[in-house]
């Protein structure tokens, strides 16, 4: 399971807000209350014993002290929002909130739309603001107490959150000194069978696994934030002999511990993920969320997941216009694809070309296809440039073949000709920075376009459009220059190139 901060409040707000990227996630505890929000895929999840499965849009309240875990045999992303009812006041009340059990899905919709206000309002800022984000939280609220409270009676793990506290803060204090199920029923002055049948119930699991996931989890954390030895990580997290703990490592983890630790010692954990990969996570997330995202927030259950601002027309009162014109399917002009390097790859084109084959669409437009992974710039030792069209001939030759005119856009910049060699956006990555030398990225633009031209016929290219790349109007976290005049100087001098071939190539402005 991957997590990552959607936001990182002050400590004037009690609240954790994280997006998710599920797997497994081993049966656990907290005082939090935290709600779960399925945005794409399915997961299982197992609270107090109990199994639900949580389909996409699906949403569900885990109480204070209930334990619980997570299993997804799929990818599925996931908000989670975790807020400390002492930091707010709001006492032990429990909450029967669980839209997959519940055939009213409608009257969930302002708890997510509060969500998904949260993560907007708070994505991509350095301060957040503590007042809105305490306000939603309090709305938050209201809106369980005043739609979703439960009764705590019937919540069998509720009767025993004081016994299930102790229980687990002794082994978390404890679980270094492999403690048994006997030293564990003396400490709670119970007998050992009935502890035992207590764990299957309660836990969901026997003593022995669950005191395992625990030592494991701490031992897991050791090994990759330390250069300690298999030996003593063992010893240091209870096991009796570093053999056990390797086995159980082996059984858990499909992998020796030397071979985990290598392969993941060198990734970053959520909290210190680099901004530009952050970010792109971040998006993917508001870009779910954003059909719950109104005009307004709202802490009354709706009747359906219609926003309650969409208004309802009387026919009665609408005036036909009798001309008859005809429809212009104006949405077949673009369709689009993601990278250049993907329209490679054959799933990709297999479903483009069926797709073209049943829309006939007449331009796609992709990004990427001056990036490092389509292999087109690079520089010898004494800085000489060295160009190669085949991969864009590849891609170029199978999009006209389906009937499709590219979108030529000039993006992004080649690694070797870039003023900022750590300047990325996303994981694959792709440099945003302007070229470190204007004249080799003029002569690089001129020679691909001439190069274009001798391939396809200039009667061809001229049927195209052309462009740098989109969004120079977002922060230099995105796509955009810590200076705007830089961006202006990019677009004329590559406007200029182009036209300078020949004037009737139709160079267009990028996204704004």
């Amino acid at each position: 399971m991957q997590e990552y901060y959607l936001a990182k409040f002050s400590d004037a707000v009690p609240m954790q807000l994280k997006g998710i990227t599920l797997g497994e996630l081993d049966a656990h505890w907290h005082r939090d209350i935290e709600i779960i929000f399925v945005l794409k895929g399915s997961t299982d999840i197992k609270i107090d014993g109990n199994i639900f499965h949580l389909d996409e849009d699906d949403l569900v309240v885990i109480n204070s002290n209930s334990i619980h875990q997570l299993k997804s045999k799929t990818n599925c992303t996931a908000v989670s929002l975790k807020i400390n009812p002492d930091g707010l006041s709001c006492g032990d009340t429990y909450f029967d909130c669980n839209s997959s059990i519940d055939n009213d899905k409608g009257r969930y919709y302002s708890l997510k739309s509060n969500v998904a206000y949260l993560v907007k309002e708070n994505s991509s800022k350095d301060v957040t603001d503590d007042y809105f984000n305490l306000a939603t939280a309090y709305n938050i609220l209201h809106i369980l107490e005043t739609h979703f409270k439960g009764d705590k009676a019937n919540a069998p793990m509720q009767k025993y959150a004081d016994r299930v506290n102790r229980i687990i803060n002794y082994i978390e204090t404890n679980y270094k000194d492999a403690i048994t199920l006997t030293q564990l029923a003396e400490h709670e002055h119970l007998s050992v069978p009935y502890l035992s049948s207590f764990f299957d119930k309660y836990f969901g699991v026997n003593f022995t696994t669950y005191y395992n996931d625990v030592r494991m989890r701490h031992a897991v954390n050791q090994l990759l934030s330390s250069g300690d030895s298999i030996e003593n990580i063992a010893y240091d997290n209870g096991f009796t002999d570093p053999r056990s703990f390797v086995n159980l490592f082996k059984k858990k983890y499909d992998t020796l511990p030397s071979l985990y630790r290598k392969q993941n010692s060198d990734n970053k954990n959520a909290d210190t993920e680099d901004d530009d990969n952050l970010l792109s996570l971040q998006q993917s997330v508001l870009l779910l969320l954003a059909k719950y995202l109104p005009t307004k927030l709202s802490n009354e259950p709706e009747t359906d997941e219609t926003p309650a601002e969409i208004k309802h027309l009387n026919a009665e009162n609408i005036s036909i216009n009798s001309t008859v014109k005809t429809l212009k399917h104006t949405f077949k002009v673009f369709t689009s694809a993601a990278r250049a390097k993907e329209l490679l790859f054959d799933e990709v084109k297999n479903q483009l070309a069926e797709l073209q084959g049943k829309m006939h669409y007449e331009y796609i437009k992709f990004h990427g296809l001056l990036s490092d992974d389509m292999l087109v710039y690079t520089e010898d030792k004494k800085g000489n440039p060295h160009y190669s069209f085949v991969y864009i001939d590849k891609v170029f030759d199978f999009l006209l073949s389906i009937g499709l005119k590219p979108l030529v856009q000039f993006s992004f910049m080649p690694s070797a000709l870039a003023s900022d060699k750590d300047h990325n956006a996303y994981a694959s990555p792709f440099n945003v920075s302007p070229p470190k030398d204007m004249k080799k990225w003029c002569d690089l633009i001129e020679a691909l376009t001439l190069h274009l031209i001798d391939r396809y016929g200039l009667k061809t290219v001229k049927s195209w459009l052309f462009c740098v790349w989109n969004e120079p109007d977002t922060t230099e976290y995105i796509f955009g220059f810590k200076r705007d005049e830089d961006f202006y100087e990019l677009y004329k001098a590559t406007y200029c190139t182009v036209k300078k071939i020949n004037k009737s190539l139709v160079f267009g402005s990028p996204s704004l």
